[in-house]
């Protein structure tokens, strides 16, 4: 728990001493590899606000493999190199990895607030309104892949296959003992066939970019100019397709209640990097099997998962699809 006199002396170190702490007050209640705080104090008579982002030792080499300085530097090597002024990161303000005020590592940078694609999609009714956030999510994509990589020298390339597989036969494993509490044995089989297949064809070449790594409607946030694209922890050197399609993942209506949202996403990637996506196909069914399985998942473990009503229904399209591809 940051404490206010912690967060007092920790703007001190950032500001010699001109800010007064007004409150302290957790961002989220969610489970997760760091702690998010909002610190909110008064500098030269003005009310203003900090986003606090920490990682204590014991969290940074979790299975996640959290490394809140490659974020930070993310951060401002994109803001820096950035010549797109409709996309933006959020402003990195000040980072510590001293642990000389605070045990932990952290960084403070600038709040963004405003609706999210997620927000506007839940309010679209007609179908080419939903498409149209589809759109905007594929040309936020296209814009964080064109990024210059050599500007990403602290950053290892990343081999996604077999991130990929890894995280997909361990889900796999993990929800077979009621699975068919939720599926008929027949879907068990097919995923087993999937699961075979796409452990078989893994890419060779993976088509590099910086990659968001956690790709959400809720992280893309709009401003008075154009897009925020919020939680770079995840952020590699990786593969353009699984990037795109990693939302799939979070079985979101967005896409997949669409009959035609995964094509759709698919060629205005395309149309608006001006680039084939060289493994498409295998991450797109990787991530549709993704999703399957995560939703079983969520089905046993998690009653409050925003899409656990959908989950049905979204699951009917994604047997056909993993069926075209497994037979």
């Amino acid at each position: 728990m940051l404490r206010k006199e912690t967060a007092q002396a920790i703007l001190n170190k950032k500001n010699s001493g001109f800010s007064k702490i007004v409150s302290v007050n957790k961002a989220t209640r969610s489970r997760s590899s760091h702690d998010v705080y909002f610190l909110d104090y008064f500098n030269n008579g003005a009310l203003k606000r900090l986003v606090f982002k920490g990682v204590p030792e014991e969290k940074r080499r979790t299975p996640k493999n959290y490394n809140l300085e490659k974020e930070a530097r993310t951060l401002q090597t994109i803001n820096r190199c950035n010549e797109e002024p409709k996309y933006s990161v959020p402003q990195m303000v000040f980072m510590d990895l001293s642990k000389s005020v605070y045990p932990e590592d952290y960084f403070l940078m600038e709040p963004i607030h405003g609706e999210t694609i997620s927000d506007f999609f839940k309010k679209a009714s007609p179908r080419n309104e939903k498409l149209q956030w589809t759109h905007e999510v594929a040309a936020i994509c296209s814009w964080v892949h064109s990024l210059d990589l050599s500007n990403f020298y602290f950053m290892e390339k990343i081999d996604y296959g077999s991130v990929f597989l890894g995280k997909f036969n361990d889900i796999v494993d993990k929800i077979e003992p009621y699975f068919t509490r939720y599926k008929p044995k027949r879907e068990w089989e097919l995923m087993r066939t999937v699961q075979k297949r796409l452990n078989l064809e893994k890419p060779a070449e993976c088509d590099f970019a910086l990659i968001n790594g956690d790709i959400s409607t809720g992280h893309f946030v709009r401003k008075k100019r154009g897009w925020c694209v919020l939680d770079w922890d995840s952020s590699a050197i990786g593969d353009k397709s699984w990037d795109l399609y990693w939302a799939l993942k979070g079985v979101p209506e967005w896409v997949l209640g669409l009959d035609d949202g995964v094509d759709r996403l698919t060629d205005f990637y395309e149309q608006t990097s001006k680039k084939k996506l060289i493994n498409s196909a295998y991450y797109e069914n990787g991530a549709v099997a993704m999703a399957y399985v995560y939703g079983v998942h969520i089905l046993e473990n998690d009653l409050y998962h925003p899409h656990r009503n959908v989950i049905p229904e979204l699951t009917g399209r994604m047997v056909k699809q993993l069926e075209k591809y497994a037979y």
